[in-house]
């Protein structure tokens, strides 16, 4: 993008309040969000394209458990300040902690409340060519989630001050040098911070979990207009319900039966949400996702959405045209 003779930062800003169309700006490879916890949902999403770079700022109000998988780019993620309770990949994502999936790793990410998240990413092979220019390690070659732990010292307060930096001089006019400089700086700062803090990977039991939680998800794809029981999830995934309870508590900070119940909830919401009054039937979308008692049924859903589902039924979704679906998937936060 140009003005003038001078080009300028790729700079975007996006407000959302509805979790399919946040994912849609944020995915390639699909996903899906489960909110977990009552109040209205709106998510904020910032995203800056230097030279190589990418810096992205995303927000959300309501509590959640979200699947997705990491796309092309090497993405270093971390929370921009200290209080956000978040689980990634099975542990708590602390402050000064860069988490750094694989291309086409499947993560899961769970909030207890209102998070927000940071992220710089580069082509693979950039960060290889780069990191093996400047410290003398490529880091472009992995297969296993990594993490980098600073603790929270200098070099990861200078980055989150370069990172606001950064933003705000996003919205002017810069010329090629001033693309570079913002580039080489973040650059600079991103492999500080991992120089000083390069954790283990996964070890392999914690990477046997993963598994079992991708497998979980895969059967609930594969079952999601069914209501399945714990025990068919537990046959069909290949664990214990002892294992799987465990693995639940540690990625998504909660029992499998309390998952499977919200996930339910969640696709009747999606349901009625795209349904369309007068053909839309709310007992039949009730009883399609296993809420036998239609009363219950209603009592949680008001709970969890602070509306009645009739309420959502004849409320009016915005259509997003396959055009307008793909320029927002555009460049994404795991392309």
């Amino acid at each position: 993008m140009t003005t003038g003779c001078h080009p300028v930062p790729k700079n975007s800003n996006f407000i959302f309040n509805d979790p399919d169309e946040y994912l849609a700006r944020l995915l390639s490879a699909g996903g899906y969000m489960t909110l977990t916890k009552s109040g209205p949902f709106k998510a904020e999403l910032q995203q800056v394209t230097f030279n190589s770079l990418q810096l992205q700022r995303g927000s959300t109000t309501a509590a959640h458990i979200t699947r997705m998988r990491a796309m092309a780019r090497a993405h270093f993620m971390f929370l921009p300040q200290p209080d956000c309770s978040q689980i990634w990949a099975g542990r708590e994502l602390r402050a000064g902690e860069l988490f750094n999936p694989p291309p086409g790793y499947e993560l899961i990410v769970s909030t207890g409340d209102a998070a927000a998240w940071s992220a710089l990413s580069l082509p693979p092979a950039e960060l290889s060519r780069l990191s093996i220019g400047l410290i003398g390690t490529d880091l472009g070659a992995y297969s296993a989630v990594r993490r980098f732990e600073t603790g929270s010292g200098p070099d990861f307060t200078r980055l989150l001050l370069l990172c606001n930096q950064a933003q705000r001089h996003a919205a002017q006019n810069l010329t090629p040098a001033g693309l570079r400089h913002w580039d080489d700086a973040l650059l600079r700062a991103l492999f500080r911070c991992l120089v000083a803090g390069d954790l283990p990977a996964d070890r392999s039991a914690a990477r046997r979990r993963s598994q079992i939680i991708q497998r979980l998800h895969a059967v609930l794809d594969e079952h999601a207009e069914e209501p399945l029981e714990l025990t068919d999830v537990c046959l069909a995934v290949g664990t214990t319900l002892s294992t799987l309870h465990l693995c639940c508590q540690e990625f998504l900070g909660m029992s499998p039966a309390r998952y499977l119940r919200l996930r339910r909830m969640n696709l009747a919401h999606r349901a009625l949400l795209n349904g369309v009054p007068g053909a839309t039937n709310v007992t039949e979308i009730a009883l399609r996702y296993g809420f036998w008692e239609l009363g219950r049924f209603a009592e949680y859903y008001r709970r969890l959405f602070a509306e009645t589902p009739s309420a959502t039924l004849n409320r009016t979704r915005v259509a997003i045209s396959p055009d307008s679906r793909r320029r927002q998937l555009g460049a994404g936060m795991l392309r």
